[in-house]
């Protein structure tokens, strides 16, 4: 529902870079605004790095565990996320403006083969509290179920010449 959509809302798909080891391939431009598709991100970088590599997903509400100290300055604040987020300080001075992020791996066969990452520049816009396990939970079900899943496993596996565990067609 468009009304119920966090305040600058957007969302894409990231898959490992099949040129570029080690690395996270953005798929989609942002929904349902802006671009980026055809970015490269290390698999240390922020949030999808995080899920890349543990396969679960995350929801923050605020890029800050706690909160920022009080009276933190940005350049505080810029310091405390590149210590915490894998991220250069210009890539976290960017990041400010969106404390909320969500990634949810999308796995197939219990491999992940993707991400779905949101983001917004409203705090908390994806839970009240981060890692709400019920929240993680049910989405984690529905992202699991979805026809995308193994219609991004096929993908994946044309693009690498690996095999997922598809079954053939």
């Amino acid at each position: 529902d468009k009304d119920k959509r966090p305040k600058d809302f957007r969302c894409t798909i990231h898959i490992s870079d099949v040129v570029v080891d080690g690395y996270l391939y953005q798929l989609l431009n942002y929904f349902p605004v802006g671009d980026g598709a055809g970015r490269a991100f290390s698999q240390r970088y922020g949030i999808i790095g995080q899920v890349w590599r543990s396969g679960a997903a995350q929801v923050v509400g605020n890029l800050f565990p706690g909160g920022p100290k009080p009276g933190a300055t940005e350049a505080e604040k810029v310091k405390q996320m590149v210590e915490n987020w894998g991220m250069t300080a210009p890539e976290a001075q960017r990041a400010l403006s969106k404390p909320s992020y969500a990634c949810y791996p999308i796995k197939y066969s219990e491999r992940v083969i993707g991400l779905l990452y949101m983001d917004s520049t409203e705090e908390k816009a994806f839970a009240d509290t981060d890692n709400d396990p019920a929240l993680v939970k049910k989405n984690c079900d529905i992202i699991s179920n979805w026809p995308l899943s193994a219609n991004l496993a096929k993908l994946v596996d044309a693009l690498t010449g690996t095999k997922i565990g598809l079954p053939e067609n």
